[in-house]
């Protein structure tokens, strides 16, 4: 017995080939779609968090008008960074399930399935892809309302107790500089 037995292309059936070839193309749909979720979530997100700041400030009397409104105007909104990162992560996802894929590829051709009496399916490109699948959905649930807001109370604990050297005076200064820098460009339209 020679390894040309072992991997020989012509003893794939067309069911074997289709078979594989539909999980391939739900692999890589399902990383694509479970990341623009996370991004559509990280997008709504952010502007919650715009909304709230400029409703903060307008209950203040800092600024007069409608938050939503200045919230936009005034808000990060998505970045080119932000853009960028996620195509990165994207790319970076395609190449795991195509690494996996490969792997699948020569365990098909070699039968090793077959070995452990199971369906000739690319087992490692679906477990991949649902370890994927499954980081973007524990990033889509960490931006959700109630998680953002557990993780700010978090982030401000903590910087409570890091910062006890800034006085609540630098803050209000940093802050008096922020609304006198948006009124400036609110005169200049």
């Amino acid at each position: 017995m020679s390894i040309i037995d072992f991997f020989d292309p012509d003893a794939f059936s067309k069911t074997e080939i289709t078979h594989a070839a539909v999980i391939g193309i739900f692999c890589y749909a399902s990383v694509t779609i479970a990341r623009f979720l996370d991004l559509a979530s990280a997008l709504m997100r952010d502007k919650r968090f715009d909304e709230k700041q400029a409703q903060i400030i307008v209950s203040e009397g800092k600024l007069e008008g409608d938050p939503k409104k200045l919230a936009k105007k005034f808000g990060n909104g998505a970045s080119s960074k932000g853009y960028a990162s996620f195509v990165i992560r994207l790319v970076l996802y395609y190449f795991c399930v195509a690494l996996a894929g490969i792997v699948d590829g020569i365990l098909l051709m070699s039968d090793a399935w077959s070995y452990a009496h199971m369906h000739e399916l690319p087992y490692v490109s679906m477990l991949v892809t649902l370890l994927i699948v499954h980081t973007e959905f524990t990033s889509i649930w960490e931006n959700s309302p109630k998680n953002v807001t557990q993780s700010m109370e978090k982030s401000m604990r903590r910087f409570v107790k890091g910062a006890s050297a800034i006085r609540n005076k630098d803050v209000e200064e940093i802050r008096e500089i922020f609304v006198e820098r948006v009124k400036r460009e609110e005169g200049e339209e």
